[in-house]
């Protein structure tokens, strides 16, 4: 038995018959080129897998999919994954990546609920507040797609994933997007080194555009009472601004008992802690806090460049502080989210 870049996967009897012919590509596999074949011929079923990310289980006599039109497991594939969005009431995440795909994904089954293709690839998504809607930033930092849409962000129903919205005012691609609190407001981090701030209850008319960044931006946080914006970028820049028009805050210590809604910025007063005392300000490439017991003690969840997520505890000031690290991804972790 073999499987080929054709896409078709064949079981030869030893006069070099061929007795099964399958077209994976009959089959809705996103890219049918096959990259593995392994046949049980006790159990007679065939697992294929293919260049799409895909592994399906097969019938060794017809050929017969045993999970309908779906196959077993599947993920994203081609290039990275970036986006990642956790929905805010049920158990399920949503997540983007450079293969131009959305995917909402089962946390206790463990398993993909639905795909979308879009228009191009993508390293920014967000659930809305109440969940109802998922925000999409489309583009990344090379051309992945002769279909250019880079800077646009399209807003999806959650239920069906149809368009709601779409719009484009960046030209650079969109690196981070966040709703605030309150469901009023949406912000799109760029490459540009600007933030766009749109304005949800007004049909996402663009309120404002904050210039202040001397780099790329690459993370935000909305504050608890939808107010305030902090947000970091390529510079190494901790900024923090109006929500509702964009105005720099100069003073940082106007801001020192302030709640954030969310803390996905690595470079912050209470995250100095988790940085190697000989940083470069590459190490750290994403965090998040929440609540880890019942106690309500704040935890650090940090994913480095060499692919360990750390657990520490917040605010984390020192670089002596105890965490406790973990091991599993291959490379550098683009994205950490908690969830529940």
């Amino acid at each position: 038995m073999h499987g080929g870049k054709d896409g078709l996967v064949k079981l030869w009897s030893t006069t070099l018959e061929v007795k099964l012919e399958v077209d994976m590509a009959m089959l809705n596999s996103l890219d049918a080129c096959v990259r593995s074949v392994l046949w049980d011929n006790e159990l007679k079923k065939v697992l294929v897998g293919t260049a799409g990310a895909e592994i399906y289980e097969l019938s060794a006599e017809d050929g017969a999919n045993f999970h309908g039109d779906a196959p077993l497991t599947q993920g994203h594939f081609g290039g990275e994954l970036w986006g990642l969005t956790v929905h805010p009431r049920e158990a399920e995440f949503a997540t983007t990546g450079d293969d131009a795909s959305l995917r909402i994904w089962d946390l206790g089954e463990h398993k993909m609920k639905s795909v979308q293709q879009l228009e191009m690839a993508s390293r920014a998504c967000a659930y809305s507040p109440d969940g109802s809607r998922i925000a999409i930033g489309y583009g990344t930092d090379a051309k992945m797609s002769t279909k250019q849409f880079a800077g646009k962000f399209v807003v999806m129903r959650a239920h069906d994933l149809s368009i709601e919205h779409e719009a484009r005012d960046s030209q650079k691609w969109i690196t981070e997007i966040k709703y605030s609190p309150n469901g009023s407001l949406l912000a799109c981090g760029a490459f540009n080194n600007r933030i766009y701030v749109y304005n949800v209850e007004d049909s996402y008319i663009l309120a404002h555009m904050i210039t202040q960044h001397n780099s790329f931006v690459t993370h935000l946080d909305f504050d608890s009472t939808s107010q305030m914006i902090q947000s970091n970028c390529g510079a190494y820049e901790l900024c923090f601004f109006e929500s509702d028009t964009g105005m720099y805050i100069p003073t940082a210590s106007r801001l020192k008992d302030r709640r954030w809604a969310t803390h996905t910025c690595p470079l912050t007063w209470a995250t100095q802690g988790i940085w190697p005392a000989h940083r470069d300000g590459t190490d750290v490439t994403a965090v998040d806090v929440n609540v880890l017991n019942q106690f309500g003690q704040l935890v650090i969840a940090s994913g480095d460049n060499y692919g360990r997520l750390r657990l520490s505890r917040y605010p984390c000031q020192s670089s002596f502080a105890k965490y406790k690290q973990y091991r599993g991804h291959g490379a550098h972790i683009t994205k950490a989210r908690w969830a529940g």
